[in-house]
């Protein structure tokens, strides 16, 4: 993926030590680094204390978007990671009876809890990761050119964005945002009064580019960062007309790229 010292330059702190064992064995498996899956759930999960340091809480839940556990899976997407044959969730699934012999889902409430299963949230959120990175890497992005703190912010994008949305932002290609993907998302704090269908989607990437930046530093969950660059996630952004040109001959295969994951 990209050149790391791997989890022996790992750290993290007191608080979430439970989570250790979960997120080394998911760099094992898929090949993300612990501190960029360490640096994900800490933009998504809530963050409660524990004694003098902070916890990750694996009960967390948004209402507004419904999304659950560490990584903050939606319903919607956790079920599409459910029907997808041979994935953790799909094997969990099945293991616990919540998924059928013909891959059909038989308990639906059983299958959603599951994303409160720390281990299992973790291990879906670097499988994800790792697809994610091959699809982006593979259309052109140059992943795998970058350093490991811009791969993380990229990675916690295509997270929250999506592949597809991941890849449009990183290409010039702002989607337009809704007012209820708007309100979903962005705190309640900066909300504004009466705006236009324009300014949901300039004020939504203005809060997501902000949010990212100040959330995604994968800095804070290594030994030995003195040499991690960590850029700001619009710079990451190519403006090239032949990039973008290419890019969207390509699109549509990353379209069916996202249908499967």
């Amino acid at each position: 993926m990209i050149t790391i010292l791997g989890h022996h330059n790992f750290k993290l702190n007191r608080g979430n030590y439970s989570f250790l064992e979960d997120l080394t064995a998911a760099e094992s498996d898929h090949g993300v680094p612990a501190a960029i899956l360490a640096s994900i759930i800490t933009a998504e999960a809530v963050m409660r204390p524990f004694e003098d340091d902070i916890v990750w809480d694996h009960l967390s839940y948004n209402e507004a978007g419904e999304a659950a556990g560490l990584a903050q899976f939606t319903a919607t997407s956790w079920l599409a990671h459910a029907a997808r044959v041979g994935s953790v969730v799909n094997l969990a699934g099945a293991e616990r009876g919540y998924i059928g012999a013909n891959h059909e889902v038989i308990d639906r409430d059983g299958l959603l809890q599951l994303r409160y299963d720390a281990g299992l949230s973790v291990a879906l959120t670097a499988e994800m990761a790792r697809r994610n990175y091959n699809a982006l890497d593979g259309m052109g992005i140059g992943l795998s050119g970058l350093g490991e703190g811009a791969v993380a912010k990229v990675l916690y994008l295509a997270h929250h964005e999506g592949v597809l949305g991941a890849y449009d932002y990183l290409t010039g290609n702002r989607r337009p945002v809704s007012r209820e993907h708007y309100l979903a998302n962005v705190p309640r704090g900066r909300w504004k009064e009466a705006m236009s269908p324009e300014q949901y989607t300039s004020e939504y990437y203005a809060w997501l580019e902000d949010y990212i930046d100040r959330r995604i530093d994968v800095r804070r969950y290594l030994h030995e960062s003195a040499s991690v660059v960590v850029p700001r996630l619009a710079s990451l952004v190519s403006a090239s007309r032949y990039r973008r040109w290419r890019n969207k001959l390509l699109r549509k295969v990353l379209t069916k790229i996202e249908a499967w994951q």
